[in-house]
């Protein structure tokens, strides 16, 4: 199994993402666990599968992630 975490930053459009791509034996692996989007100064989750937890963690910590 090799499947790895990737977080994916396009500061021009203001998307951010973190996906997982790889293999599980002879199987592709990927998937979108998060995707926002900063749309006039306001953090829109476009797709989220992670815990609230994290969820908030991002939120109050917007600025480290996103400046």
């Amino acid at each position: 199994m090799f499947v790895i975490l990737k977080f994916i930053v396009d500061r021009n459009n203001s998307h951010y993402r973190l996906i997982t791509m790889g293999w599980e034996g002879k199987r592709r692996v990927h998937s979108c666990f998060v995707h926002l989007e900063i749309i006039d100064d306001k953090i829109w989750i476009q797709r989220e599968r992670i815990n609230s937890f994290l969820k908030k963690t991002i939120i109050f910590n917007r600025n480290e992630f996103f400046d």
